[in-house]
Parts: C-alpha cells; structure tokens; sequence
C-alpha cells in the first residue's frame, strides 16, 4: 500500500513523464502544406569576376531561404507540384551593374553603379520574395 506522504511526490513524477512523453509527439499530425519549389537559372558573363560574386551572393541567399524549396532538375516531380521559375539575368556596362529577375513572366529589377553593386542581390533577393509570396 502507498504510505500518504508518497502520493504527492508520486502523481508529480506520473504527471512530469506525461507530459514529457506528450512534448514528444508531434503537434500536427494531419496534412502538412509543402514549401513551394522553385527552379532558378542564372544568365551571366563568367569571366567577370564582379558578376560571379553578385550571382554566388544571389544562389546562396536563395539556397538557404526557408519559405521554398530550390530544385536542381526537372526529375521525378508529381504532376500536383507547381514550381515557380526564377530566371536572373546580371550585366555590367558603362560602369553600371545590372540584375533583372523573370519571375514566370513578371520582371523585377535592379541596377547600381559597379562601386555599390554588392548591395543589390540582397534588394534583388527581397524583390523575387515579395513575387514569390504574391504568387502563393
């Protein structure tokens, strides 16, 4: 028989392995929403050394956002998947750098005298995510 001083300590530890075992479980076991994916190419001069560290900056931005998904080919995807393409085009002339980004047809822009062109794929980036977040 449990002794009276025992039952406190007892329903304290019961309920801390309940609710530990709880925590454990998955909060949402239904349906859950996919990210949306996103299929990327990127037009640019290779050989400029300036266009090929504004395109890496971009890719790498886009690689590491969380609200969708990048794809590398166009393999094995299920006919209810709808991917978004994302065409970037960068330029450089006269002294004046130039990103334009296609979004399924809707065209986005940035441009900025070579000096400051290393803040443009962060407005780029912020530009293809607004289209990105209209379109879903």
């Amino acid at each position: 028989m449990i002794k009276r001083n025992m039952i406190t300590p007892l329903a304290v530890a019961l309920g801390l392995i309940l609710l530990l075992s709880l925590a454990w479980l998955p909060g949402d076991s239904g349906v859950q929403q996919q990210k949306p994916e996103v299929a990327v190419a990127m037009h640019y001069d290779a050989d400029n050394r300036r266009l090929q560290t504004l395109a890496e900056d971009l890719s790498y931005r886009m690689r590491t956002h969380h609200e969708y998904r990048l794809t590398e080919s166009e393999i094995l995807l299920p006919s209810s998947t709808e991917r978004q393409q994302v065409v970037i085009y960068l330029s450089e002339e006269s002294g004046l750098v130039s990103i334009r980004a296609e979004i399924d047809e809707q065209a986005v822009a940035v441009n900025a005298p070579s000096e400051v062109a290393l803040n443009l794929p962060g407005k780029l980036f912020s530009l293809i995510n607004s289209q990105l977040q209209e379109a879903n």
